[in-house]
């Protein structure tokens, strides 16, 4: 063999290497490829599995409460369903506060009691009203487009009622501890006036001060037209998924004209 023939031969083999190489590693490829899909794919049979038993907690809740064997008492209670457990909580909203509907005043004592300063509670109250309502003069203490604008936020207050309560973390002067702490306290579908004998002791006592709440209250002994319950439910399933359902159920008493005693008012 010439030193001609030596030099192509040579190149072949390195030729037959490369792609040798390159054949294991587009092998290596498919095989990671395959494995992360197979682990996605896992992931999100478990995180399906998950919400299925959140879901059917909370039907099973509804029935409960329907058929008088759960009241909606906040008690922390648990569901098995098939392999998988619930952990739930069921409140009726009868005593929680509206955001669309209260008076300015009662918010401003209600984020005292749950933590805001004095000065804090007058400005985020002033700011939440402003928020829901239109126009577009701030109020004292409160704030319309010109001051979201100073504060450079990149919105200004809708004018309208608040769509849902984590609208209200974009007021201006609230923070995410406000709001977590103010949140349970709170309902969009709670009655214009809630009822003190199912309030929690910081909305009665931001109620109290309110001119005529307590004989509104007092005399709520006729039959609601509904009852709203509020079902927040945590699921987890042997895989170590778990998922989260806040459901807010309307209830209905039996009638001729309402054949479907219940109804999904939020699903989140």
């Amino acid at each position: 063999m010439n030193a001609h023939e030596g030099r192509e031969s040579g190149f072949a083999v390195l030729i037959v290497l490369w792609a040798l190489a390159l054949v294991t590693l587009l092998v290596t490829h498919v095989l990671a490829s395959g494995r992360i899909e197979l682990g996605l794919a896992a992931n999100l049979g478990a995180a399906e599995n998950a919400q299925a038993v959140a879901d059917a907690a909370v039907y099973e809740a509804t029935f409960h409460v329907m058929s008088g064997q759960w009241a909606a008492d906040g008690v922390p209670r648990r569901l098995r369903v098939g392999a998988g457990k619930a952990e739930l909580q069921i409140v009726d909203v009868a005593g929680r506060i509206n955001p669309n509907q209260v008076s300015q005043a009662v918010m401003q004592r209600l984020l005292v009691e749950i933590g805001a300063t004095q000065a804090q509670g007058d400005a985020i109250a002033a700011a939440m009203e402003d928020w829901r309502t239109p126009g577009g003069e701030a109020s004292p203490h409160g704030a319309k487009a010109p001051q979201y604008l100073a504060a450079r936020r990149g919105y200004v207050p809708t004018g309208h009622p608040f769509r849902n309560l984590q609208e209200i973390g974009l007021v201006l002067g609230m923070t995410p501890n406000l709001l977590a702490a103010l949140a349970p306290h709170l309902s969009l579908f709670a009655p214009a006036t809630p009822d003190l004998l199912r309030a929690d002791p910081l909305v009665a006592a931001a109620l109290t001060g309110e001119v005529g709440v307590l004989g509104v209250a007092a005399s709520q002994t006729e039959l609601p037209e509904r009852e709203v319950i509020e079902i927040a439910v945590t699921a987890f399933v042997p895989s170590g998924a778990q998922f989260s359902r806040r459901a807010v159920i309307g209830l209905f008493p039996p009638s001729r004209g309402n054949p479907n005693p219940w109804r999904i008012l939020a699903w989140e």
